[in-house]
């Protein structure tokens, strides 16, 4: 699945990817949580599902929940209400480098 990741202004990056017209709301989330599920199954040390900060040990949250009915996103190109007006910004894969968690 092509894709692209968003730094969201805040300290998160969203991965970005195009869906065909088809499957609705419920369909995106399970296949999102299986997704991470997966993922954090293969990488354990690096990736977790623990939505609070306190649990994750420096791991990457995989935060399927943004893809369930009500949640909200952030937009490329938004202001964030935060000090400095800092923006959302999609970039290239290369340009994130090896940042750690």
């Amino acid at each position: 699945m092509p894709s692209t990741p968003l730094l969201t202004g805040s300290k998160g990056c969203h991965v970005v990817t195009a869906i065909q017209v088809g499957p609705d709301a419920l369909e995106v989330a399970g296949f999102t949580q299986l997704f991470s599920t997966l993922m954090v199954a293969d990488r354990p040390e690096l990736l977790t599902l623990a939505f609070r900060k306190e649990r994750r040990g420096g791991r990457v949250f995989m935060d399927w929940l943004r893809n369930t009915p009500g949640a909200t996103g952030v937009a490329p190109w938004s202001l964030r209400p935060r000090p400095g007006a800092p923006v959302a910004v999609p970039v290239a894969w290369q340009q994130l480098g090896d940042t750690p968690p």
